[in-house]
């Protein structure tokens, strides 16, 4: 008899479970997501734009260039990016921090 190898739940899977046994985001709601363009917050984007149809909330993005690393425009370009590409519109706004 083969054996059965069993993986381990997905982030999205894990994430869906939450949200079932927990009332975090009510159906009808709309979620806005933080991103800079690293790699949690794109996780979090991606897996909850997968999510959003399904259990009856809509995602929006949004991304903040604080002015203090050259890298972010970038970032936040292909946080816009993967956005688009998950259907999730995105805001970015650019504020002054006293460094």
């Amino acid at each position: 008899m083969a054996s059965r190898r069993s993986h381990p739940p997905t982030l999205e899977t894990r994430v869906r479970g939450l949200l079932r046994d927990e009332p975090l985001i009510a159906r009808g709601s709309t979620v806005l997501v933080a991103v800079s363009g690293g790699p949690d917050s794109m996780a979090l984007l991606h897996v909850l734009a997968r999510l959003g149809p399904r259990l009856g909330f809509t995602v929006r993005a949004h991304g903040v260039d604080h002015g203090l690393r050259a890298e972010a425009p970038d970032e936040l370009a292909l946080a816009r990016k993967l956005a688009g590409s998950l259907g999730v519109e995105m805001t970015t706004s650019r504020v002054e921090v006293a460094a």
